[in-house]
């Protein structure tokens, strides 16, 4: 409808509606500054693991600035580093790359099979 004078094109009122709602959202979207986006990435940081993106930072730089597994200083990650903490007690564990962060999921968590996985591997190194 763009070029086209307000005054020649009739809308419904349905139509009317859904036009300024879609004006309203994209006012919405252009007013979100990065700002924004932080603050809320930060609450929901807080939220998921009781700790902000601040202390997660911390507890990084404690560690070395690298993954806490495999020691990479790259993220591999668009998003950026996880935040690894256990499912059940909800403690952080530490910061971990995708990569390393993938690989512990799918282990479930479970140290008897990171040994068995280990031995496995081990024995078969070389071979």
């Amino acid at each position: 409808m763009r070029g086209v004078p307000n005054r020649l094109v009739k809308l419904t009122s349905d139509e009317r509606v859904t036009l300024r709602r879609a004006q309203r959202a994209a006012t919405y979207q252009r007013g979100k500054t990065t700002e924004f986006r932080q603050k809320i990435r930060d609450r929901n940081h807080l939220w998921n693991y009781g700790v902000s993106i601040a202390e997660k930072d911390r507890l990084f730089v404690a560690q070395g600035s690298v993954c806490a597994i495999c020691g990479t200083d790259d993220p591999g990650a668009v998003k950026g580093w996880h935040t690894d903490h256990d499912h059940s007690t909800h403690k952080i564990r530490g910061v971990l790359c995708h990569g390393c962060n993938i690989k512990l999921g799918f282990f479930e968590n479970n140290p008897d099979f990171h040994l068995q996985a280990a031995l496995y591997l081990e024995k078969h190194n070389g071979t």
